[in-house]
């Protein structure tokens, strides 16, 4: 017994020495753990873990972060549960693309009560991460970034979290966005006026609340300079247009590499003894350069030294981060239809073989067939918004205006400022440079002798500095003042850094010119980053910054402006009325000069009603009856849960949204005095002529 009791003595006092061990190794133990930052993610509905836009985010961060010193940690929410909450990412009626199904009378809200514990699940999640993360290592920072759902969960809790631990949010596609400048039948963006500071990337200038609604505030107090959102020009959820499609463009139009480059000089500011031994983030200048080759007879003598100028710059621009695309064409007479050697997705190796492979035939007459090719290219072509957009004709010959298909010169001219614009660069002989002054004057860019500038050619296409404006489009009344800002462009310093990318020259000057009537002539000369224009008649065209350097590099951005005497209507939701017709289904009657009508319960996206009378315009898309019909549209919904808030969302034939329309449906109380019948027509109901649906006796 004796023996027994000093084991178990000698046992106690181990324990004891080891618990005291750990008591004293553990506050270092957990300063060592402890990251400096948290890189968190919230993806879209339906996407899985780790999928493409969580895979974006974090390899664009990643490239910033790698040769720093920091201690850092990606968290994709939802991949562990935080305090019994872990994130879905439900989807919207099945997917995305299944938003685009119309409805028939009857629609099922079933998915849309899993929608709303999605959110809940995952706003909790989040707030519960950073608690206890912050909790376990309070110097700890964050960068967060959500799509589509995972944006709306985001911005619905920001004001709950420790803003001093935030260093900054970006949000994709938030179907709650908020830009109260957008509001109105001519918002004051559309005059490019109070433009939110969060506002990174939203073309569209009637861009107001997004389709679910708004979270507001959008930009919390204390978050200024720590909130950046991205929305695209028709992305249904966040914009004021109908284009389901342009919602999973993301990551195709390099929004996330954009949000990275910010995120990038936050982190340098918020940790600048990390990045001691790293190369400061530079600025990507992108290159969409389309390659358009002579290849008639005549230009068999020096078609290797086109060539090789092609090589150079295609080798260049894709070092760079930029696109190359390359194209042949002759003479529509040869017969010779331009031909697509390679679009914007073509490596390097694909470029050498296709170009390798072009040979030279047909031709005749001296002129050539290059407004139709150009016109051409530039239709086909998916160019990215805010890259340097060029087209480089090689060429030996003059060119007919009109081309032998009808295509002018001010057509070519035309579409070059559509896409903001796209700069044509021409390399020829010396006794053709002046045939092409006029369109290459007309579209900013330049002509080439091959004999004596060659050289000059790749440095001058690549070297420009970037012209930005704020917005894409402008809208508003005569009598009006508009105010345009160019104050993002920026210049190259010709310089190679991290990534491969061009650095930004911060400390070069620039000079800015402006047309604001239209006219291809740039009436003010050197007048600042920022002007204003009172137009007193209606107009419709594009206004140009042209953006010089010192070296005399220049580069030029387009914006269509549209300028009426009176605003347009906007479609609306006249009258609408909602009726529980049992415990789970109700009855909804609205009027409207819709096209097609969203509905939506409980922030999630059942479908839509598609209101169109069935006529097909010239373009093959389905005609509005007149807008001063007002159709009448009858739904019932089934499979509610509860208590109801229902959002019809109207959209005219130009996919253009109205002001949305709420209701609450509150469900009829089990065993209350509700018994009879209640007769419903479905169906669309053309005022003045044949009715079209059925009836149906519902009980109550």
């Amino acid at each position: 017994m004796q023996k027994i009791t000093r084991k178990l003595g000698l046992i106690v006092v181990t324990l004891a020495t080891i618990f005291a061990s750990i008591s004293t190794i553990t506050p270092q133990a957990k300063a060592y753990a402890c990251d400096d930052l948290k890189i968190i993610f919230a993806r879209g509905s339906g996407e899985e873990l780790s999928g493409p836009s969580e895979t974006a985010w974090r390899e664009s961060i990643m490239k910033y972060l790698e040769k720093s010193t920091l201690k850092y940690e990606f968290y994709e929410l939802g991949s562990q549960k935080q305090e019994g909450f872990q994130y879905r990412a439900v989807p919207v009626s099945g997917s995305v693309d299944g938003i685009i199904n119309a409805l028939g009378a009857f629609a099922s809200a079933g998915d849309a009560f899993e929608f709303g514990e999605s959110m809940i699940e995952g706003s909790s999640s989040l707030k519960a991460y950073v608690k206890k993360v912050s909790s376990m290592c309070p110097q700890t920072k964050f960068i967060i970034g959500g799509y589509s759902q995972g944006a709306m969960l985001i911005t619905r809790i920001l004001a709950d979290l420790p803003v001093e631990k935030i260093i900054y949010t970006a949000t994709f596609g938030d179907p709650k966005i908020y830009l109260p400048e957008g509001r109105g039948l001519i918002p004051a963006a559309c005059y490019g006026q109070n433009l939110s500071e969060y506002r990174t990337y939203v073309p569209d200038c009637h861009a107001y609340k997004g389709l679910l609604g708004s979270n507001q505030p959008y930009q919390p107090s204390g978050f200024s300079g720590k909130l950046g959102t991205w929305c695209n020009d028709r992305d249904f959820l966040c914009s004021s247009k109908w284009d389901v499609g342009n919602h999973s463009e993301y990551i195709a139009d390099g929004h996330y590499a954009s949000a990275a480059k910010v995120i990038a000089k936050k982190l340098r500011a918020a940790f600048p003894s990390k990045f001691t031994n790293s190369p400061a983030p530079v600025t990507r200048t992108t290159h969409d350069v389309a390659i358009l080759i002579d290849s008639t007879f005549s230009m068999d003598p020096m078609i290797e030294r086109y060539k090789n100028e092609a090589r150079k710059l295609a080798r260049q621009t894709l070092a760079g981060g930029g696109r190359v695309a390359l194209y042949e064409y002759r003479d529509l007479d040869d017969p010779f239809e331009t031909a697509q050697l390679c679009d914007f997705g073509c490596s390097l190796e694909d470029f050498e073989r296709e170009l390798n492979a072009i040979t030279t035939g047909g031709g005749g007459d001296t002129s050539e067939s290059v407004m139709s090719a150009s016109l051409k290219i530039m239709n086909e072509l998916k160019w990215k918004r805010g890259a340097n957009k060029s087209v480089v004709v090689l060429t030996d010959s003059t060119y007919h205006n009109p081309d032998r298909d009808g295509t002018t010169l001010d057509q070519v001219v035309q579409r070059s400022l559509e896409i903001d614009p796209v700069n044509f660069y021409i390399v020829t002989k010396k006794d053709m440079v002046p045939m092409y002054r006029e369109l290459t004057e007309r579209t900013n860019g330049r002509v080439f002798d091959i004999e004596r500038e060659l050289e000059l050619s790749t440095p001058t296409i690549l070297g420009r500095p970037v012209a930005a404006l704020a917005l894409e489009n402008y809208e508003g009344l005569t009598g009006q003042e508009f105010s345009f800002d160019a104050s993002e462009s920026y210049a190259v310093s010709g310089q190679v850094g991290q990534l491969g990318e061009a650095v930004a020259d911060e400390m070069a000057r620039l000079e800015f010119d402006w047309d604001l009537d239209g006219d291809g002539v740039f009436e003010i000369t050197n007048g600042g980053a920022k002007v204003q224009k009172v137009y007193q008649q209606e107009f419709s065209g594009f206004v140009q910054v042209k953006v010089r350097m010192e070296t005399g590099a220049e580069s030029t951005m387009s914006a269509k402006v549209s300028v009426r005497n009176e605003a347009p209507a906007r479609t609306q939701i006249f009258e609408a009325n909602s009726r529980a017709i049992s415990a789970s289904a109700a009855q909804l009657n609205f009027t409207t000069d819709a096209t097609r009508v969203v509905i939506i319960v409980n922030d999630a996206i059942l479908g839509y009603l598609d209101l169109r009378d069935g006529q097909n315009t010239s373009n093959g898309q389905t005609s509005l009856n007149s807008r001063s019909v007002k159709l009448s549209q009858n739904l019932v919904l089934n499979n509610l849960k509860g208590t109801s808030e229902v959002a019809l969302v109207p959209y005219d034939n130009n996919g253009r949204r109205g002001e949305a329309k709420n209701l609450t449906i509150l469900p009829v109380v089990p065993g209350a005095p509700n018994t009879g019948t209640l007769n419903i027509s479905l169906g669309v109901n053309l005022p003045g002529s044949l009715t079209s649906g059925w009836s149906l006796a519902v009980g109550f």
